[in-house]
């Protein structure tokens, strides 16, 4: 593992999961994470720090994150919810989840880092069941068409098949 590679593993986790702490973010994932229910799929897990935040009608979470020091990170959380927190894995560009397998997909303030952002989307609505919903907050409005229409419409989206 070279230096870029130690700091995407060891450091940068540490550092998001410091940064994201704050109480401004802490007062908004409720709102974003706090309706979801029934088998979730969180992108972009980190640290687990919308793990306090989600409500009782979560089945099972399934996190979705390359930086493995995250679920260290996370283990006090994990322990502390009443629902089980399981990892999927990435394989190449591809999530290793089944086809229409959650009924939530979260991600809070991830989106950003997704190269193709369409694919990205592609990939939510792939893991989705039937009325799926897919709350997410983000740093701010997107540069990309894409991503900026899917945050103009992302209060009233619901996918439905």
């Amino acid at each position: 593992m070279g230096l870029y590679g130690w700091y995407l593993e060891r450091i940068l986790p540490r550092c998001v999961d410091f940064g994201m702490r704050g109480e401004a973010f802490r007062e908004l994932r409720p709102q974003c994470v706090g309706a979801a229910a029934g088998r979730v799929l969180e992108l972009g897990f980190g640290s687990g720090l919308n793990l306090p935040h989600y409500g009782e009608g979560v089945d099972e979470l399934v996190a979705l994150d390359p930086a493995r020091l995250g679920r260290e990170l996370a283990a006090k959380r994990i322990a502390d919810v009443g629902f089980p927190v399981s990892f999927a894995e990435l394989d190449g560009a591809r999530w290793a989840v089944d086809d229409q397998s959650f009924d939530f997909v979260t991600c809070t303030w991830t989106l950003f880092t997704v190269a193709t952002v369409a694919a990205g989307i592609a990939a939510v609505c792939r893991v989705f069941r039937p009325a799926g919903q897919f709350p997410f907050w983000e740093h701010g409005p997107s540069l990309g068409y894409v991503l900026a229409t899917w945050h103009a419409l992302a209060p009233a989206i619901q996918v439905v098949r």
